[in-house]
């Protein structure tokens, strides 16, 4: 290193002279430049250096596949087969408990849902006041809601299972504008409309398929 580093001001010279003399005449920038482009280059092959290094150590751990014989080690070739196992074989032994242990809960819960009261056997009576109507069940209840407590009429506490037959209701018997007496049909899709309850009737039977039982006007609520 010592005489590299004496050296190095005569290499610096030779080297400016030789690529920058005729650039410049000035030996001191002369031999800047030389000692520059002598760095530079030295600089170069160092990184040169250890970039082969780096290749050769990389390379030498490298594998080489194609010394290996490509034939597998193992020869044995593994074919599926099917197997048989018997109902109280060890291989259900988990599913089998499983099961049985769902089947003791799912035998449990129909038990206490057939000791729980059945709600049909058990009676209440209709909330509404004035009504005294008896009920089972809570399907018969809210028909019998839905028929007579639903659309009631203000005037006379009747109740309809409509609001159009509720229309209809007030229509023939509250209205005090009516004048000459109309009845129209009960189907609120049909716009016809009677002078007499014969011809409607005659006409929700014969048209619209009513029982000839029908009465749209229920009792008292």
């Amino acid at each position: 290193m010592f005489c590299y580093a004496l050296l190095l001001p005569t290499i610096a010279c030779g080297v400016g002279k030789f690529l920058f003399g005729k650039i410049t005449t000035d030996p001191l920038k002369r031999a800047l430049l030389g000692g520059a482009a002598t760095i530079l280059a030295k600089g170069v092959c160092v990184v040169y250096y250890k970039y082969n290094q780096i290749s050769r150590s990389r390379n030498s751990i490298i594998l080489n596949f194609d010394d290996f014989d490509e034939e597998p080690c193992c020869r044995q070739v593994m074919e599926p087969k099917k197997f048989f196992y018997f109902p109280d074989s060890e291989f259900f032994k988990d599913g089998n408990e499983l099961c049985c242990l769902r089947s003791v809960l799912c035998a449990k819960r129909e038990l206490l849902v057939d000791n729980l009261p059945c709600a049909k056997s058990r009676q209440f009576g209709c909330e509404h006041a004035g009504c005294s109507e008896v009920i089972v069940n809570e399907s018969d209840y809210q028909a019998h809601c839905l028929s007579n407590h639903a659309f009631k009429c203000m005037s006379c506490k009747r109740a309809y299972p409509s609001a159009h037959l509720l229309d209809l209701h007030i229509a023939e018997n509250h209205n005090p504008m009516q004048i000459a007496p109309s009845f129209r049909c009960f189907v609120p899709s049909c716009l016809e409309v009677f002078s007499l309850q014969s011809d409607r009737r005659d006409h929700y039977i014969t048209v619209h398929n009513f029982p000839p039982d029908f009465r749209y006007d229920t009792r008292n609520g």
